[in-house]
């Protein structure tokens, strides 16, 4: 089952270029992916009847063009399979013409609040059932480590970066990675992959190390010096 919906590009959801934020886009994916999975009965609420919740643990993103402040446009989710304890969603921004902007693929897991351990209930199955299409020709994989890398930027978990689930956001580590990136004009993103790898809480404090190369830029950072929280990826044009 494909899920649409129509989107407006807001100033506050635009960089200094009037392009969307890819935080934003980020953003959107996750509303969408929660109003698809609702109408599957999957969603957040039906999840914590049973004291268990989503978790993103990964996204490959391709970008063909980002939209303007105030374009509108669509965008389309739809569940795409299981893989062992991993639930596959993808994700395609178009523009009202029909033109592919963006397309990603996505990784979640769900997690039991009691054991703190993913499971996969088997009343979830059907997803496997619903659609085999994915939105882009590459699966996503671990970004393999990178060596003697620089301490680039510093962050500390605020208040407005915790979610419902009391952990920052993922879209939070995107808008990170925007900052340590700043702005490339003339330049653009032509890929992003990311992989969560742990929670982010409230006041922890995360150091993002990293490599750039011409046209590759590689990130990881970690919890309080310690704890690695995420690693990613990022082609330019």
């Amino acid at each position: 089952m494909k899920y649409k919906k129509e989107y407006l590009v807001n100033s506050y959801e635009s960089d200094v270029n009037l392009n969307l934020k890819i935080n934003s886009l980020f953003q959107w994916f996750s509303e969408i992916a929660w109003e698809n999975a609702k109408l599957l009965g999957v969603g957040f609420e039906e999840l914590a009847d049973a004291d268990r919740f989503w978790v993103l643990t990964g996204i490959s993103l391709q970008i063909n063009q980002l939209p303007k402040w105030q374009d509108k446009v669509i965008l389309e989710t739809w569940p795409s399979g299981i893989s062992g304890l991993h639930y596959t969603r993808e994700f395609k921004l178009y523009s009202l013409g029909g033109e592919c902007l963006a397309s990603a693929g996505s990784t979640w897991v769900i997690f039991d609040k009691a054991t703190a351990k993913p499971v996969a209930p088997e009343e979830f199955n059907y997803l496997t059932e619903i659609s085999k299409e994915k939105a882009i020709d590459n699966v996503f994989s671990k970004i393999r480590p990178r060596k003697d890398l620089f301490p680039a930027f510093k962050e500390t978990a605020q208040h407005t970066d915790i979610d419902m689930h009391k952990h920052v956001n993922n879209a939070v580590y995107i808008r990170w990675i925007e900052n340590c990136t700043g702005d490339i004009f003339p330049r653009r993103i032509n890929t992003l992959k990311i992989q969560y790898l742990h929670e982010v809480k409230l006041h922890d404090e995360i150091v993002i190390f990293n490599e750039k190369t011409q046209n590759h830029y590689y990130w990881e950072a970690r919890i309080n010096g310690d704890k690695l929280c995420f690693r990613a990826e990022v082609g330019l044009y």
